[in-house]
């Protein structure tokens, strides 16, 4: 069975989490400060090593992946003190350290552009998916089979070991089987909930028989989406990875549009008078344009090398 080249190193998180930026941002550049000294995940005021700028009462501020409400700061000719409300916007407070840049009231945050990504991937299922391959103990005589809980979009293939008995030892002597998956089986038989049920038993053999079950399985954004955490090991291919990026963007810029019904916002509305209407509203349908297209030609790639079969 052909196999895709995983996403290889520098192929991360962290290039999702950059290259969006790069899409988002073009030339633009966001105003940045610098932490003084590290700082605790309970602490509310600290010093920065820059000039305040517009670092004042009712801006945010982004260090990492959390963000702070700022209310209020004191400057001075050495490092100016400011005090913030910790994790706002849904995000956790932890620990940073000195010399880490802060992202001063930015256009979009790391936070946010890390959700916006996982949102993305979490739903190209189920036409772009993970392929997984998990070898099963066969038994004598025995049909039914736990499948165990990871979550099954569609299976690919069910093929059974070769039988060393008559001396058929090649992976090339794995041949198929028929069978019946069912992902509502009764867990008091089989508990994970999930079967695979063999439509004929495998017979008496003077070696053990073992099934390999090929099927289809979202991509896992969910257990962790750290900057270091590698794309490969996530299951999107080395194919895919430009696609992520337009897809977030395109999610974050979608609103941007509205802040020109916000009648009561009060500053930094200048900008929006620069940009025509209609502008970012076109900016971000590209983006989707040519997320779609990619996609498309993701998931004809996988139906071609992966074509999803049906049960027995």
């Amino acid at each position: 069975m052909p196999i895709f080249t995983p996403a290889a190193a520098p192929q991360t998180v962290g290039y999702l989490v950059d290259r969006t930026f790069d899409l988002l941002l073009g030339a633009a550049r966001e105003e940045r400060n610098q932490l003084t000294a590290d700082i605790t995940p309970t602490q509310t005021s600290f010093t920065v090593n820059y000039d305040l700028g517009n670092l004042r009462r009712g801006t945010y501020m982004a260090i990492d992946d959390e963000v702070m409400y700022v209310w209020g700061v004191t400057p001075s000719s050495g490092a100016s003190t400011v005090n913030v409300q910790r994790g706002d916007k849904g995000t956790t407070k932890t620990v940073h350290t000195a010399g880490t840049l802060i992202q001063v009231n930015p256009y979009f945050t790391r936070h946010a552009v890390r959700v916006a990504l996982q949102d993305e991937i979490r739903s190209w299922q189920p036409q772009v998916f993970r392929v997984r391959t998990v070898d099963i103990a066969g038994a004598d005589y025995v049909r039914g089979y736990d499948f165990g809980t990871d979550m099954v979009l569609a299976m690919i293939s069910v093929k059974i070991s070769p039988d060393l008995k008559v001396g058929m030892s090649s992976d090339q002597n794995w041949h198929d089987v028929r069978y019946r998956f069912n992902p509502s089986a009764e867990p008091s038989i089989f508990p994970s909930g999930q079967s695979l049920t063999l439509v004929s038993p495998m017979g008496m053999y003077d070696s053990p028989r073992i099934l390999r079950v090929t099927y289809a399985t979202p991509i896992d954004v969910d257990t962790t989406f750290t900057d270091v955490d590698q794309l490969g090991a996530m299951g999107v291919l080395a194919t895919e990875v430009d696609i992520p990026p337009f897809g977030a963007a395109w999610r974050l810029m979608m609103g941007r549009e509205v802040r020109r019904s916000l009648t009561e916002a009060q500053g930094e509305m200048a900008d929006l008078t620069n940009i025509p209407a209609g502008y970012i509203v076109k900016a971000s349908a590209e983006f989707k344009q040519f997320r779609d297209d990619r996609l498309k030609d993701a998931a004809w790639r996988l139906r071609a090398i992966y074509p999803l079969m049906r049960s027995s």
